[in-house]
C-alpha cells in the first residue's frame, strides 16, 4: 500500500497526532499531509486529493450543495436534526469556512465517483459512498483543528 502524498513535514510537533495512532498510520503506509485549518478543511483535502492542489478547495464546496439542491429528499432528514431548515443547512454549507462532515462526503462520493474511508484514532474505519466505485479509495482522517489528511 503506497501513499500517495507527500509529508508537510517530516515530524509533527510533540503531542499533535496520538503517537500510537501516528504509528499505526506510518506501519500501515500512510503518510500525514498537513490541510489549512480555516473551516474548510474537508474540502481542502478533497481538493488536495484529487486535484493536489487544496486552494481548489471551493469547487467540491460547490459541487456538495449542487448535490444537495438536486436530492433533497435523500439529504434533508440528516442535514436538519440541528433544528435549522434544509435551506438553512444549505445556505450556511455554501459559504467559506463552514466546517463539512459526514453528509459532505456522501455527496461528494455520489458526484465524484469516489469511495471515502474516514479512519479515527481508534483506528476504526468508516466507509462513505458504498455505491462508489471500490477500486479507487481514498482515506481521510479529519481532526478539527489543524486537519489533517491521509491518503493511499
Amino acid at each position: 500500500m503506497a501513499a500517495c502524498l507527500k509529508s508537510f513535514q517530516d515530524e509533527l510537533p510533540e503531542g499533535y497526532i496520538n503517537k500510537g495512532f501516528l504509528e499505526y498510520l506510518k506501519s500501515e503506509g500512510y503518510k500525514v499531509k498537513e490541510i489549512i485549518g480555516d473551516g474548510n478543511c474537508l474540502f481542502r483535502s478533497i481538493a488536495d486529493l484529487i486535484d493536489g492542489d487544496q486552494e481548489k478547495h471551493e469547487r467540491y464546496r460547490r459541487l456538495a450543495v449542487q448535490h444537495f439542491n438536486l436530492h433533497q429528499n435523500q439529504f434533508e432528514p440528516f442535514v436538519t436534526t440541528s433544528g435549522c431548515s434544509f435551506e438553512q443547512y444549505v445556505e450556511k454549507m455554501s459559504k467559506n469556512g463552514t466546517w463539512g462532515g459526514h453528509a459532505e462526503l456522501e455527496a461528494l462520493s455520489v458526484v465524484l465517483k469516489r469511495q471515502f474511508c474516514v479512519i479515527n484514532e481508534s483506528q476504526e474505519k468508516v466507509i462513505i459512498g458504498l455505491q462508489a466505485d471500490k477500486s479507487f479509495k481514498k482515506y481521510i482522517w479529519h481532526m478539527t483543528e489543524p486537519c489533517f489528511i491521509i491518503a493511499v
